[in-house]
């Protein structure tokens, strides 16, 4: 009896497993079959031969716009084209061009805008924008905005800005670049160029380089070790360069070279206060 029990008790058992693995087979298998094509075109996001949130693996076409929510391969309209996420090697062209996270490449008329993560290229004649991080490259006839970190470059006719905490690799526009955090890399402007943090490496304006010193994107060890360097390495500029913090380096400019000190109004975060207003280096203007 004792016998007839373990063997019922085992055959239970057994059956609870064999239960769950279909179960999970199951469930694997519908995630697998998630609606995909490997072609779509349409009229409209409305009116397109399979649903918005069909994944594209391949072309899609629009008369006017196209929408799909995952895509592996080549988006095309006049319009408007929009991806809800992207596999790596997609490309989107249209007159403006939307993503939740881009990784690929984005050729557009007038707008490129990703609403979170950008990796790759995104190439426009007006505006691209990152609304968080840009591991890649921007480039634009007027504007390119990145409200996160950058590893990469911006390239603008007009205005280049980093939003976030770090940019390291290079911004050049032909009016204004500013970027906030540490920048580590170049920032090259036709007149003026502006960095919200620390600045190591090169800034080249036709009028005027500034850097407003901040421990903002510093980790506490950075923060130990900083002796006060908000901007260290070169400056070049046309009329002046302008420090809130110390500098080192290289600076020349058309008319003056001036590094300002700190108060004690909160200009940095936190109780450590760096030395302020030290100039060391090379300092060449024609007046200051």
């Amino acid at each position: 009896m004792l016998h007839l029990r373990k063997q019922v008790t085992t055959l239970c058992a057994a059956g609870v497993l064999l239960s769950a693995s279909i179960s999970a087979a199951e469930q694997d298998s519908s995630e697998e079959r998630a609606p995909w094509t490997p072609f779509q075109v349409g009229l409209v996001e409305q009116v397109q031969l399979f649903d918005k949130e069909t994944e594209l693996t391949g072309l899609g076409i629009g008369i006017l716009g196209v929408r799909t929510a995952d895509t592996g391969g080549l988006q095309v309209a006049p319009f408007h084209t929009e991806i809800k996420d992207t596999r790596f090697g997609s490309a989107q062209f249209g007159l403006v061009n939307l993503s939740q996270f881009m990784r690929g490449l984005q050729v557009g008329g007038l707008l490129n805008r990703s609403h979170k993560e950008v990796e790759g290229l995104q190439i426009t004649g007006f505006a691209n924008s990152a609304r968080r991080e840009l591991r890649g490259a921007q480039i634009s006839g007027i504007s390119s905005i990145t409200r996160g970190r950058i590893d990469g470059l911006q390239i603008s006719g007009l205005y280049s800005d980093n939003g976030g905490d770090r940019l390291r690799g290079a911004q050049i526009s032909g009016v204004y670049t500013e970027s906030g955090g540490k920048v580590q890399g170049a920032q090259i402007g036709g007149l003026i160029n502006k960095t919200r943090g620390t600045m190591t490496g090169l800034q080249l304006a036709g009028l005027t380089n500034e850097t407003v010193f901040s421990m903002s994107g510093l980790d506490d060890e950075e923060k130990e070790a900083f002796q006060g360097g908000a901007a260290s390495g070169m400056q070049v500029a046309g009329l002046w360069n302008h420090t809130r913090g110390s500098m080192s380096g290289i600076h020349l400019a058309g008319l003056y070279n001036r590094s300002k000190g700190l108060s004690d109004r909160g200009d940095w975060e936190g109780d450590f206060h760096p030395t302020t207003g030290a100039a060391t280096g090379l300092h060449v203007a024609g007046i200051v």
